[in-house]
């Protein structure tokens, strides 16, 4: 039986605008973190994407001209590893799957009786809750997985200048 654990670094925000979820997002990769490395989930549109956010397209504002930041090539596009996932108990949108299944599925040992009451055991009931609340609130929420504690500030402080509606971070070993 192998009782390695991995430490799991991660930081939570919640944002209740796509355009600042999106924003945050970009800061977050030009500051050096992977597509594998970032996660939204939510229920809403996902950031940027034209085929379910119609503001987003520019082509859907004939007056608005080229746009001025310049595509992401397929790596940086979240239309293109997009998946719906039960995240307890309702169904949302999710890019880096790989990451939220990571995070969430394999860490999260709640029996069907508990469901609800908490994502995952490295979370309390109330922070657990905070995140549901957003997420049925119609928030985007980023989950940020980082190598190191000084790339887990720097995850938090981009958030922060984002203006989400909550920002959590955690350490903890699964």
């Amino acid at each position: 039986m192998d009782d390695a654990k991995q430490l799991f670094r991660i930081v939570i925000g919640a944002f209740m605008r796509a355009d600042l979820a999106a924003s945050a997002t970009r800061d977050l990769h030009d500051d050096g973190l992977a597509d594998t490395q970032v996660c939204v989930i939510g229920a809403a549109a996902v950031p940027g994407d034209p085929a379910s956010d119609p503001a987003s397209d520019p082509a859907s504002d004939p007056a608005s001209g080229p746009a001025s930041e310049p595509a992401r090539g397929p790596a940086r596009d979240p239309r293109r590893c997009t998946e719906q996932r039960l995240f307890a108990g309702q169904m949302v949108e999710v890019t880096a799957p790989e990451l939220f299944d990571r995070v969430w599925q394999e860490t999260t040992q709640v029996s069907s009786s508990d469901a609800g009451k908490t994502l995952a055991p490295w979370m309390t009931p109330g922070q657990s809750k905070a995140i549901l609340d957003s997420l049925r609130s119609g928030a985007l929420v980023l989950l940020v997985s980082a190598s190191t504690a000084t790339e887990q500030v720097r995850a938090s402080r981009i958030q922060l200048n984002h203006h989400p509606s909550m920002v959590q971070a955690y350490s903890f070993m699964a």
